[in-house]
């Protein structure tokens, strides 16, 4: 066990945060192991940890924890009912590949998420009444996110979600309750595979949305759909290579006229 210190201008500062190192053994992060080195609340995982149990930190008062890249694995509920827990902190390169059912559930002090791009489903109720949950966050390019499954982020506290480029499902109730969602960006290709006919603009999230295979259900309040668009860039090459054209022609143009001027002159 390590507690990092960080050093500011001559001062010592100790912000109480104890990392616990993996020493080579079980890589599988428990409970247990978490008692034993006096249940700190303030936690960073040194790296070699690949896993953290099913209820490993359920009903407890963690308050931060930064995971290491080598973790692969949340398991079930592994942080449900954390009612103090704010901060979750994976690296940029994070290996997580899965997400326990209830693995943040009950988590009410969260505020934000960066979900790792390894991630392919949020499964039932992962988020489910972590009622301060404003913002979760997707590399929009390069996350492997396919399926929300039911009751993911029941209750929470969103204003608006991006839904990365992969995402083939969004099963029933993924966001029931979440009186404040009036904004969803989507690729078109994301709002053609969802079925959404005419969803550009608005739409209802009710229980006759899509249909049963991929539906949005249980939002019973407008929901602005708005169109993600890569175009940016080809405007901008579209837009050079006109301003290119337009400088050839005055550059000939220009030619002509010069030409012309010394031809009279030499008459």
């Amino acid at each position: 066990m390590t507690l990092i210190k960080k050093h500011t201008g001559g001062r010592v500062i100790t912000p109480n945060l104890i990392i616990i190192n993996f020493l080579g053994d079980n890589p599988y992060f428990s409970r247990e192991i978490w008692v034993a080195h006096g249940s700190p609340p303030n936690l960073a995982l040194g790296d070699g940890w690949t896993s953290i149990d099913d209820f490993t930190f359920m009903d407890t008062n963690l308050k931060k924890i930064k995971l290491p890249t080598s973790i692969t694995y949340i398991g079930n509920s592994a942080f449900e009912n954390a009612q103090d827990l704010e901060s979750v902190i994976f690296n940029p390169d994070s290996q997580l590949k899965t997400i326990g059912e209830g693995a943040f559930k009950d988590a009410k002090a969260l505020t934000t998420i960066e979900i790792p791009s390894g991630i392919e489903t949020i499964p039932f109720h992962a988020f489910q009444h972590a009622t301060k949950l404003k913002s979760i966050k997707f590399d929009m390019e390069h996350s492997q996110l396919k399926t929300i499954e039911a009751g993911a982020f029941n209750y929470t506290d969103l204003h608006s979600l991006y839904l990365p480029k992969g995402i083939q499902r969004v099963s029933q109730y993924a966001f029931f309750g979440n009186i404040n969602l009036t904004e969803i960006h989507m690729y078109p290709s994301v709002l053609e595979r969802l079925n959404a006919d005419d969803l550009t603009t608005q739409a209802r999230f009710g229980m006759n949305s899509f249909d049963d295979n991929n539906m949005f259900f249980g939002l019973d309040h407008p929901v602005n759909i708005i169109p993600i668009h890569n175009t940016r860039g080809g405007r901008h090459k579209i837009r050079s290579r006109t301003r290119k054209s337009i400088t050839r022609r005055r550059r000939r143009t220009i030619q002509r006229k010069s030409k012309r001027r010394r031809t009279m002159k030499r008459q």
